[in-house]
């Protein structure tokens, strides 16, 4: 009558929530991690009979190499975690415009990382419900990773060559005046200060 099952998003007790129930309703879900745990809440009536659980290795993705692409989730991966890795010529940066995007629940997530690993800088995540795509991206490095759990997005990648890649902003350094003479110690010190303070 009070049995409950929770299940959680890693290796441990402390692992974030994934889901809770205690129907006998079909639940599907997909972790973040490589393990789960599943904690079963019993009582003292013995009635009902406990559970039973399937679970299975929901990987999907692809790898592209190509100077442009899109990538699709095509409604086919839901409750899926799905990895993209985008590499493009050597030199070359990526640009990446979302399409759409349809993150119905708030357990579905998409992020994009700086590199062709997942231990690689986040430089975009996001989670649901959304259906709010975010403006064209410009990665600079020519590999990036893309994993999502989701219901849906669409998006396409372009290569930018050395050639027709933008130039970052350069801040120009403010040079004291070289026939500026201060009047007493007490300014030369405010000079020195100012001096340092400006190339920090």
């Amino acid at each position: 009558m009070f049995d409950s099952i929770l299940v959680l998003d890693g290796s441990s007790c402390m692992s974030p929530l994934i889901a809770r129930f205690a129907s006998s309703t079909r639940h599907e879900f997909t972790s973040t991690q490589n393990t789960i745990s599943v904690l079963f809440i019993s009582d003292f009536s013995g009635e009902n009979t406990g559970f039973v659980a399937n679970f299975s290795d929901a990987r999907c993705g692809d790898v592209f190499r190509g100077d442009a692409g899109i990538i699709d989730s095509d409604n086919g991966n839901t409750y899926n975690l799905c990895f993209w890795h985008i590499q493009v010529k050597n030199g070359s940066f990526i640009n990446i415009v979302f399409e759409s995007l349809n993150l119905k629940r708030r357990i579905d997530w998409i992020r994009i990382l700086n590199g062709s690993n997942c231990n690689a800088e986040e430089i975009f995540w996001r989670h649901g419900p959304s259906r709010e795509a975010p403006e064209a991206m410009l990665i600079r490095r020519n590999d990036l990773m893309l994993i999502s759990t989701g219901e849906y997005f669409r998006i396409n990648y372009t290569a930018i060559p050395p050639k027709k890649q933008p130039k970052k902003n350069r801040r120009k350094k403010n040079r004291p005046s070289q026939s500026y003479e201060p009047k007493s110690k007490y300014h030369l010190v405010n000079v020195v200060q100012t001096d340092l303070a400006e190339i920090v």
